[in-house]
């Protein structure tokens, strides 16, 4: 299992904005590219400068968002900015499994964004998580449907014949 790594986050002023920059690497720039949500629901996986999550609360003002992150410095800076946005601060998988709203994230309509350009030096962390939330990893698989016996990345390959036979009604 994957563990955040610990890192430095500085703010730098660039014209009007400010970008966090992590150990020295910019965690994101302004952008004039949105993406498409397609549900009411929407979990952002990286928050960066928050760039991504400005132009799309904007775009999509009664989505509901979800950001999930590792650094506490960018939640605190945008949790005061955005009240009506969930964020959720985790430093492993154990936090996220953990979380009340998991199983909402991994289910249903919610549209999950692997906010690539935030991730910064915990890319494989956040990668993770993504994989985790999207039912992708063994352990999440495991945990999802309550399976008591161990599985490993093999059932994977199979997830289909998994779902078959733990929950028919949910293919």
């Amino acid at each position: 299992m994957i563990k955040k790594r610990t890192s430095n986050i500085e703010w730098r002023q660039k014209n009007d904005l400010l970008i966090a920059f992590e150990d020295g690497q910019s965690l994101d720039q302004p952008e004039d590219t949105i993406l498409q949500i397609d549900s009411n629901y929407v979990a952002i996986v990286g928050l960066g400068s928050g760039f991504l999550l400005d132009k799309m609360i904007t775009a999509n003002p009664t989505v509901e968002f979800t950001v999930i992150e590792c650094r506490e410095s960018l939640v605190s800076r945008y949790s005061r900015k955005y009240e009506n946005v969930n964020f959720i601060l985790i430093e492993s998988i154990d936090d996220l499994e953990k979380h009340p709203q998991l199983k909402s994230l991994q289910v249903g309509s919610t549209q999950k964004i692997l906010n690539e350009k935030a991730l910064g030096s915990q890319k494989s962390f956040f990668q993770e998580v993504f994989w985790y939330l999207n039912l992708r990893t063994a352990r999440s698989l495991q945990k999802y449907f309550q399976i008591e016996k161990s599985i490993d990345d093999r059932w994977l390959i199979n997830a289909k014949q998994l779902l078959e036979i733990t929950r028919p009604d949910q293919l």
